[in-house]
């Protein structure tokens, strides 16, 4: 009796010792993740500018664009400048999305919606969705360079991710 006693006691410190078990709210995968290899700045294109326009001054992405959306160039991963994913099934435009990077500067994110049916297509911007973190401190929403929170509109079939040149080897989540 003694024995179990003491076993118990042991279990008991050690469990404690180790501390609470994750909750599983703590432990969710990501929905959405990327890495990209380099960050896009044309050359000829002003510092500022390039920051502002994210898909469109990426090659990769710009190429995607000019393709009418292209599915079969939509979740490349790692991307060469920018992350292109499907987000269909999280647009509802309510729930709060948490998107972090390890950015060292400016990371874009933009919202498309458009039709593809195997030829020449349209897709377009959703307006009034682009988020930067170049930009944080102008938005309403609180955030940092690398973490801020967004919501996927609920239209939004794929979201892009982009970055300035100063990011290389750029990883991002979206929970």
């Amino acid at each position: 009796m003694r024995r179990m006693l003491v076993v118990a006691v042991v279990m008991t410190a050690v469990v404690a010792a180790l501390g609470p078990l994750p909750s599983p709210a703590q432990a969710k995968e990501p929905l959405r993740s990327g890495q990209i290899l380099t960050g896009s700045e044309p050359s000829t294109q002003s510092w500022w500018t390039t920051r502002d326009m994210g898909c469109q001054a990426a090659a990769d992405c710009a190429a995607w664009i000019t393709s009418g959306c292209d599915p079969a160039l939509v979740g490349v991963n790692p991307g060469v400048q920018s992350s292109i994913v499907d987000v269909a099934e999280l647009a509802d435009g309510k729930t709060p999305r948490v998107f972090d990077s390890n950015a060292f500067g400016a990371t874009v994110v933009q919202f498309w919606d458009g039709d593809w049916n195997g030829s020449v297509d349209l897709c377009w911007e959703i307006a009034n969705t682009k988020s930067s973190s170049w930009h944080c401190w102008q938005e309403a929403t609180p955030c940092l360079w690398t973490r801020w929170i967004l919501r996927v509109p609920a239209t939004a079939k794929w979201m892009t991710v982009t970055s300035g040149q100063e990011n290389v080897s750029l990883s991002w989540t979206l929970r």
